[in-house]
């Protein structure tokens, strides 16, 4: 097999990875994404044993994962995979636990840098309510921080039914 060849598999291999990753470990622990790509990758080393893969190679450019890095994203391997889940899934709703704070401050400066058009709101704010509702008014993101629960009003939004 010819090293083109490889190259042209490897290149099929990762992005059903890559796929299969964003789309059925996102919301997974750290365990269980160990887990399943150790066991995805069993199947595709009986033809080339040396297959490895790393989400952070194939989800972002060593440009983009240093521009993260400056905006204080920490260097782990679970925030740099979280991050580019998060930007991969900004169709849809993702969610994010985050009790040390830390992805809350890089998830600002993404947003301020790519999209600029999106609000941050806690729940216990007076002013949420009407946050949420000028969010969907007029087509913004909206990122709600301190979440013990979930609001009534974020149903609706979550399900994509306004």
């Amino acid at each position: 097999v010819s090293r083109l060849e490889v190259e042209i598999y490897m290149v099929h291999v990762e992005s059903l990875l890559f796929s299969g990753f964003i789309n059925y470990l996102s919301a997974r622990g750290r365990s269980i994404r160990d887990a399943s790509l150790r066991a995805w990758l069993i199947f595709f080393k009986t033809d080339f044993p040396e297959i490895t893969f790393d989400l952070a190679r194939v989800g972002a450019s060593e440009m983009q994962l240093s521009l993260w890095l400056t905006w204080g994203l920490p260097s782990d391997q679970q925030f740099v995979e979280n991050a580019i889940i998060i930007c991969q899934l900004e169709k849809k709703v993702p969610y994010l636990v985050d009790p040390s704070g830390v992805a809350l401050g890089w998830l600002k400066e993404y947003y301020s840098q790519n999209e600029g058009q999106v609000e941050f709101s806690s729940v216990g704010d007076e002013s949420f309510y009407n946050v949420a509702i000028l969010c969907v008014k007029f087509g913004k993101t909206l990122v709600v921080t301190d979440c013990e629960g979930m609001h009534s009003i974020l149903y609706p939004l979550m399900r994509r039914e306004v």
